[in-house]
């Protein structure tokens, strides 16, 4: 996971972060998951292009995708969305959390790379 986001935000300026938590405690997991974007600072530090994060907790069975203003217009929610069902949610029942949170950063990374037409590397799609 890491090859590839590292090859995202060096090709592209956009930070893709995935985050898992066995639980958000008694905070709403969307909720947190906005926080932990903001205070992690996701996309700052490659430029204006924004970021997105991943993020998955366990106890809670919540999973969400979060853009920032770079990318929202590229992965909307309802793109957000249907990447969770169709890439992730199949694997993450299973409870492969690895494949699922892998395969929504493909699609991802897949969707962003031709927006910005750029050519990534095979070996790590």
């Amino acid at each position: 996971m890491s090859r590839l986001s590292k090859e995202v935000l060096e090709k592209m300026g956009t930070a893709i972060v995935v985050a898992t938590f066995r639980t958000v405690g008694d905070n709403d997991p969307d909720q947190y998951a906005n926080r932990l974007y903001e205070n992690w600072g996701i996309g700052k530090k490659g430029g204006d292009k924004g970021g997105i994060l991943i993020f998955l907790t366990l106890k809670e069975r919540r999973v969400r995708i979060e853009t920032g203003y770079g990318v929202e217009g590229i992965i909307t929610d309802s793109l957000a969305g249907q990447i969770l069902d169709s890439q992730a949610m199949p694997y993450l029942k299973e409870g492969d959390y690895g494949k699922g949170l892998y395969n929504a950063m493909i699609a991802i990374s897949e969707i962003l790379s031709r927006n910005a037409n750029v050519t990534l590397e095979k070996n790590l799609l």
